[in-house]
């Protein structure tokens, strides 16, 4: 929302993930340049643990900008996909693929290995797993149109 008095463009206001996620954007590109999966195609993702976050948060004293800061790192180096930077923001990652659409980050849509399609399933909340028997025969409508097939939602064989 943009605040005006007279005419004049005063302020913005923003929703403080927004911001956040914009500052680590800013904060990457202000980086020099370094080795990574997006810079060189032979070099394989390392991914990020949850213990290399905390330890980021920790060396920056707490603050709360750190977390985004290094999970967004890892995500645009391409160590990460976008599964795994919503379970690390614990954000679900429909909110984050929503997020980074309006604000114009890069996505990288899709999975490019069997290994990141199984974390994408992981980290992804869908309506009506909740309560569900694990290894138990069924079908499920997953929901999600594709745009690139007129609409048509995913169907998933599970056994």
């Amino acid at each position: 929302m943009i605040v005006e008095s007279y005419g004049e463009e005063q302020a913005a206001v923003i929703d403080v993930q927004d911001y956040r996620i914009l500052r680590a954007v800013a904060a990457y590109h202000a980086l020099p340049p370094h080795p990574a999966p997006i810079h060189d195609s032979s070099m394989e993702p390392a991914g990020l643990t949850e213990e290399e976050v905390e330890t980021a948060v920790r060396e920056a004293g707490g603050s709360p900008q750190a977390r985004r800061n290094r999970v967004m790192q890892a995500y645009l180096d391409e160590h990460i996909n976008l599964g795994r930077a919503a379970v690390l923001l614990g954000i679900p990652v429909f909110q984050l693929e929503d997020r980074f659409r309006r604000l114009n980050v890069p996505r990288r849509l899709g999975p490019e290995t069997p290994a990141e399609a199984m974390e994408d399933e992981e980290a992804t909340d869908w309506p009506g797993d909740r309560g569900r028997v694990p290894g138990r025969d069924r079908r499920e409508h997953r929901g999600r149109a594709d745009p690139g097939t007129g609409g048509a939602a995913v169907m998933v064989e599970q056994a």
